[in-house]
């Protein structure tokens, strides 16, 4: 298991530099993969998360993350566009 420290998982993450092999902070959270626990990455979660997705299984964990944010907004049935917060417990909600 790769360990940092994260209280509250709110980035995506990549495994590698081209970012073949990247999951949304949904599926980590959603699937079990990071584990709030020891703090980390849990290898067997993540690979039965990829197998289960017809993605390819990683060999290892790398030794290096590239951890990322993604900015979203959605739009309203009056085709209003609102941004989405990226900040602490209000993320993914819509900003007025």
């Amino acid at each position: 298991m790769f360990n940092f420290f994260c209280p509250h998982l709110y980035t995506n993450t990549t495994f590698y530099k081209k970012f073949d092999t990247t999951l949304l902070e949904a599926e980590l959270n959603g699937a079990k993969i990071f584990d709030y626990e020891n703090g980390g990455i849990d290898f067997e979660y993540l690979n039965r998360y990829l197998k289960k997705a017809d993605r390819s299984p990683l060999e290892k964990l790398p030794s290096v993350y590239t951890v990322f944010q993604c900015k979203g907004w959605i739009c309203d049935e009056n085709n209003t566009v609102y941004a989405l917060s990226t900040e602490g417990l209000n993320y993914r909600r819509m900003k007025h």
